[in-house]
């Protein structure tokens, strides 16, 4: 039966998902004119953990895969800036999705995962703002795990501790005004602020008037709220947080049923070529049979 995360595979399958056809991943920057690429990653570990990977590569391991081409191609480091060439194979994510380095501590976790003999989920990094970078390329990457176990570490903190103002910019810049997480940390900061919890209030009250006004207006609107006495309504964000777990676990559910139906048609295979060597043996024994009469 297939597992609905590769974390949970046996070390065997897991191992085999670093072998096979490899591809490039690259990342565009908007300060350098050449992409930050990843060369020589597993096709199928890409399969396995990335849903944006999988949307491109939807044909069988060994067959001609509608991967596009892409000028850069890999060098012999690592992860390099790559020069180019027509043959290359990659996926290319959305331009500054996430910073180089994080990327490369997702694709790391990835491969540890596969080699480890317990898989482990994803540990967020120590410092904030790489939690946030990490986040966020697991986001433009589409893995399933690592995205849900940065979802709650950055959502606990934000529940949990007034955020700073070199927090809370962090936040915002790397997961943009509208991502519910944002939201989320403004209405707490604006709670924390009125009660005397927030060192930097005044600070972060500027910084959002002047950076992101659309933020702004919503901290003062729930002060507005709670002056006059009113519980400020958290349900669209509950419900934004509850569909943002749900669009996460529904992705897994169908990519789950997308490799139960790829293993049945393996399995059908297997047997079908059981059958016939079965068939081809009788076939021999017949005639062995007929020579000695």
């Amino acid at each position: 039966m297939t597992t609905p995360t590769p974390l949970l595979l046996p070390l065997e399958q897991r191992k085999a998902l670093l072998t096979g056809l490899t591809i490039s991943l690259i990342l565009p920057l908007s300060t350098t004119p050449t992409p930050h690429t990843i060369p020589n990653l597993p096709r199928r570990m890409l399969f396995a953990f990335s849903r944006a990977a999988a949307s491109q590569l939807t044909v069988a391991d060994g067959a001609t895969s509608p991967i596009r081409s892409h000028s850069p191609s890999p060098t012999n480091s690592s992860s390099s800036s790559s020069s180019s060439t027509d043959t290359a194979r990659s996926i290319t994510l959305p331009a500054d999705a996430c910073t180089p380095a994080a990327l490369e501590y997702l694709v790391f976790w990835m491969k540890s995962s596969c080699s480890a003999p317990t898989a482990r989920t994803i540990t967020a990094p120590p410092a904030w703002r790489q939690t946030l970078n990490v986040y966020a390329a697991a986001k433009a990457l589409a893995v399933a795990e690592a995205e849900k176990q940065l979802y709650r570490h950055v959502m606990q903190v934000v529940r949990d501790t007034p955020l700073s103002l070199a927090r809370l910019r962090g936040l915002v810049e790397a997961l943009g005004a509208q991502a519910p997480l944002v939201r989320e940390a403004v209405r707490r900061s604006a709670g924390f602020a009125r009660k005397g919890e927030l060192e930097e209030a005044e600070a972060a009250r500027a910084w959002l008037a002047a950076e992101q006004p659309g933020l702004a207006e919503a901290w003062a609107e729930f002060d507005r709220r709670a002056r006059e006495g009113r519980r400020v309504d958290v349900r669209w964000v509950a419900e934004t947080i509850e569909k943002e777990i749900e669009r996460l676990e529904q992705e897994d559910r169908e990519k789950t049923e997308a490799r139960e139906k790829r293993d049945a048609a393996e399995e059908t295979r297997k047997i079908g070529e059981k059958v016939r060597e079965v068939e081809e043996k009788l076939q021999r024994q017949r005639r062995l049979a007929g020579l000695i009469e």
